[in-house]
């Protein structure tokens, strides 16, 4: 409903330059977050607004991605980790849900904040 009712307000141009800031926005998050040494990128949300994300399999570090958790919301972020469902429930994975009011800024922001929260759990 909420995508009928942008493709309805924006129109169809409108609507496909949105989807595409969605995309390009997502790209960029997927490959910061590849780009940190410590995480394997799931999905990149090159085909839909959704990146997720576990440990490399050599990933020796103190912390967990419920720490990774934790450490972003001291920066105003929300970026849930949990464990996949049955029969994989040992997998812990995190993800982002890239909406279409996120820009640039928003994304660069949100590396930055990455940045200094690994740095958090590393020094910890």
């Amino acid at each position: 409903m909420g995508q009928y009712y942008n493709l309805i307000r924006f129109g169809k141009a409108g609507y496909r330059a949105c989807m595409e800031n969605v995309r390009k926005v997502s790209e960029k998050l997927s490959k910061a977050i590849s780009d940190t040494g410590y995480f394997n990128v799931i999905t990149d949300g090159s085909e839909l607004p959704i990146i997720t994300w576990e440990f490399k399999k050599d990933t020796n570090v103190k912390w967990t991605l419920y720490d990774v958790q934790d450490a972003l919301k001291m920066f105003g972020w929300q970026v849930p980790a949990y464990p996949l469902p049955k029969n994989r429930d040992d997998e812990i994975i995190q993800r982002i849900v890239v909406r279409p009011a996120m820009d640039m800024t928003i994304a660069n922001d949100f590396i930055d904040d990455l940045g200094h929260a690994l740095d958090y759990l590393n020094h910890k």
